[in-house]
């Protein structure tokens, strides 16, 4: 499970209180677990997806006001699976549609 919010949040004051600011943000976190739909396990599915897509999310969200402030950036790291989907790679690849469809929207949100 990714890092409770209090974490998150404390993480990125540590890097503010260190650093004396927050200029980008790179989510690079992740893992692939591949393998056929039918007998999988699929709490593999759910680390996998708080993994790379919530984590993702939610760091973005616990850093977002001080990049704003600092108009700092947002680096996502995806896959070539998040624009093509492939047998036993179905779940990863709809993690990252997730990533890229969560990364377009806050590009449309922040930038004017």
């Amino acid at each position: 499970m990714p890092f409770p919010e209090k974490c998150r949040s404390d993480a990125v004051a540590a890097t503010v209180e260190h650093d004396g600011t927050l200029d980008v943000l790179v989510n690079n976190a992740g893992v692939m677990l591949s393998g056929p739909i039918l007998g999988a396990d699929t709490s593999e599915w759910t680390r996998m997806v708080e993994t790379n897509l919530l984590g993702s999310m939610y760091m973005v969200h616990a850093a977002l006001p001080h990049l704003l402030e600092t108009k700092g950036a947002v680096v996502q790291a995806s896959s070539t699976s998040g624009r093509t989907a492939s047998a036993t790679s179905g779940v990863y690849a709809a993690m990252q549609f997730g990533v890229n469809a969560f990364s377009e929207a806050l590009r449309q949100e922040v930038t004017t």
